[in-house]
């Protein structure tokens, strides 16, 4: 029996005369990784954003989805333009030594908004101690 090696490729299960499987395309790869790093939290976040230097909105809302490149949000705004950049002030749902609340201060780019959802390229991420010396500045 003949082993097939293969790199930065996944082998999926193929049919019993196909002893090494067939190789996963890279659309299902893609949909995996995809699908393994998006997690659904419901928390607490505020939001400005910008086009360039002028404040185009600013408010509070929840996230609906987060992953390590974009985050889904809601809130109560107007559709926003592609390419807006955006920052985020999370509320992480921990604390520092018990004591210390953490926010997760992300800086992105306005990928799609329909309605009350707005989904945010990620470009910058940071977690930071304190909700006073990061909820309103800005970096």
């Amino acid at each position: 029996m003949r082993k097939i090696y293969t790199t930065r490729r996944k082998l999926l299960p193929g049919p019993l005369s196909s002893r090494a499987g067939r190789i996963a395309s890279a659309a299902q790869i893609s949909a995996t990784r995809r699908e393994d790093r998006e997690y659904p939290l419901a928390l607490r976040l505020r939001y400005r954003v910008y086009r360039g230097e002028n404040l185009v909105s600013a408010g509070e809302g929840q996230t609906v989805a987060i992953s390590l490149k974009s985050v889904l949000f809601t809130g109560r705004l107007e559709s926003l333009e592609r390419g807006l950049s955006a920052e985020l002030f999370i509320d992480w749902p921990a604390l520092r030594d018990n004591q210390s609340p953490i926010q997760l201060y992300i800086a992105g780019q306005v990928a799609s908004s329909a309605g009350d959802r707005v989904l945010v390229r990620t470009r910058f991420q940071d977690f930071r101690v304190g909700r006073g010396h990061c909820a309103y500045a800005r970096s």
